[in-house]
This record gives structure tokens, C-alpha cells and sequence, in this order.
């Protein structure tokens, strides 16, 4: 039941994401009423969000392959993301936003967003492949 419940959540944040990336952040929030050219609280809600929510965008990846797997495939990999998701939203928020100025981080959430998702699906590739050969063995 675990399983279901996951690839619904990870679908319906990820498919927000997609729309939102999609149709831009402006005309998203034009459409809501809430932005009128001059103010940018809108964007400065949905933009953090967006970036936080961006590793999940690889859960509903491997929820969709771990579906159909052996249970102990997808109670090793569910144990994995429960920590490191949240380890990762928390890196995004404390991580400095880009801003500008004489001085530019090349290091901002967005990246901290981008790596960590990058590392999140390299680790379950290897511990999906590790698990099902594991139990393939026995």
C-alpha cells in the first residue's frame, strides 16, 4: 500500500513541477491573480518551493521502477530516501539564494538542488542494481 501511496505523491509534486517549469513562474502567478508586473511576492513563494521540491522529481523515477519489484528491493530503497530526502531539502534551505552583486556565488540552492538529486538517483541505481542481484543470488 506504501508503494502506491508514494508513486502518487511523487507523481502529482512532480507533475506540479513540470507545470510550473513548463508555463514559467510569472504567467503562474499571473493566472493565480498574484502577480501584477511590479510585485514579485509570488515568485519569491513558489520559487523556494519549486527548488526544494526538485529531488523529488527522481523519487517518482524510482518509485515507478521499484514498483513491480520484489518487496525487499523497495523497503531497502524506501529506507534510503527517507533520510536522504529530507537531508537534501534541508541542504537546499540553508544554502544561500544566487544574488547579484560584484561578487557571484557559483554555489546556490538551485545547484544544491541539481547535485543532490544527481547523487540521490546515482545512489539508488546502485543500491536497486546491488539489492535485486543480492536477492537474486539467494
Amino acid at each position: 500500500m506504501i508503494k502506491k501511496y508514494i508513486l502518487w505523491i511523487s507523481f502529482f509534486v512532480s507533475t506540479f513541477l513540470i507545470i510550473v517549469d513548463r508555463i514559467g513562474n510569472v504567467i503562474f502567478c499571473s493566472f493565480l491573480g498574484y502577480y501584477d508586473g511590479h510585485v514579485y511576492s509570488c515568485l519569491d513563494f513558489i520559487s523556494p518551493i519549486e527548488t526544494m521540491l526538485f529531488p523529488l522529481l527522481p523519487v517518482f523515477l524510482f518509485s515507478l521502477i521499484t514498483y513491480k519489484m520484489r518487496d525487499e528491493v523497495f523497503q531497502t530503497w524506501i529506507k534510503f530516501t527517507k533520510w536522504f530526502i529530507p537531508l537534501s531539502m534541508f541542504l537546499i534551505l540553508i544554502t544561500p539564494t544566487a544574488n547579484g552583486g560584484y561578487f557571484v556565488s557559483l554555489w546556490d540552492n538551485q545547484m544544491t538542488a541539481i547535485f543532490t538529486s544527481f547523487l540521490y538517483t546515482l545512489l539508488s541505481l546502485i543500491l536497486i542494481i546491488y539489492k535485486s542481484i543480492k536477492l537474486r543470488g539467494k
